[in-house]
């Protein structure tokens, strides 16, 4: 009997350090575990913390603003003024990174190319402001935008949002004429004076129908008088024309000259806008005696 309890007592004697070793291995596995788990947190924390401060320094970094936006009903394009206020520098319009608009009280979408931006694409460097024209026409936003109403545009260009821009279609009338001599024809004798006949093409490059006053002048030694023509009818006389926005016509201006004095007469041409009265177009066709 005292045999068989020594005996007991050696067994357990000897599985005491094997379950001492074990636990011991068991607290060194989980403080390994811990240590690594803790170890990967703050890594997993700190890269974290460091992207959203990279995202808010380069969110910082880009700022776009609109001072200047309106929509023209009457040629459906708007007069567009981008300011640059951050300090990164912006592509607009280009191919890389795809700017868009959004009209959110519309709601509708359009995209900033070459095709719906006359000036795209284009660099908008740091404080820079750039005037653009944007084409409604290009787009299938246009119909979704009522007249007189108020709306609400954001830019989005290189991924970042401008600041919203409120604007209301309205039809407003934009005044611009131009003047070229596009060739000079064959001197012509009318009665016993020589005429020197200018081939003139004026156009209409605002947005809408105008009339459009001639008026001509002559300047030269011994040079006479000059005459605005139908270039359809050379012997109608003309003093006024009136042309749709966007639209061109020919003229003859006739400048008559002096026998057979030698020297220069610079005959001139001025038309003048009826809808704005201070847009106004002027030529100067010169020619040798």
């Amino acid at each position: 009997m005292a045999g068989h309890t020594s005996n007991r007592f050696s067994k357990k004697a000897m599985t005491t350090p094997v379950a001492m070793t074990l636990a011991l291995m068991m607290v060194v596995a989980a403080s390994t575990a811990l240590s690594f788990w803790v170890t990967r947190l703050q890594g997993q924390q700190q890269g974290s913390v460091e992207s959203s401060q990279s995202q808010l320094f380069e969110n910082l970094a880009s700022c776009i603003d609109i001072p200047q936006f309106d929509l023209n009903v009457l040629d459906n394009t708007s007069n567009v003024v981008l300011q640059n206020c951050g300090n990164k520098k912006l592509e607009v319009g280009d191919t890389v990174l795809q700017d868009n608009g959004v009209v959110s009280s519309a709601p509708c979408s359009f995209v900033i190319n070459s095709t719906t931006c006359d000036k795209c694409p284009f660099t908008l460097h740091v404080n820079a402001i750039k005037d653009f024209k944007l084409i409604w026409n290009q787009t299938t936003c246009l119909a979704n935008i009522d007249r007189g109403k108020k709306h609400q545009v954001t830019l989005y260009v290189d991924n970042k949002a401008s600041r919203s821009k409120t604007f209301v279609p309205a039809a407003t009338v934009a005044c611009s004429v131009s003047l070229a001599n596009t060739s000079t024809l064959s001197t012509s004798s009318v009665g016993a004076s020589n005429q020197r006949v200018y081939n003139i093409t004026i156009t209409n490059t605002g947005n809408a129908q105008d009339t459009f006053t001639l008026a001509n002048t002559t300047a030269g030694a011994n040079c006479g008088g000059t005459r605005v023509k139908n270039a359809n009818s050379s012997l109608v006389l003309i003093t006024t024309i009136q042309l749709n926005g966007g639209t061109s016509a020919p003229l003859h201006l006739n400048q008559t000259l002096g026998g057979d004095a030698s020297g220069q007469c610079n005959a001139t041409l001025t038309a003048t806008s009826t809808n704005c009265l201070s847009k106004t177009a002027r030529i100067v066709a010169s020619t040798d005696t």
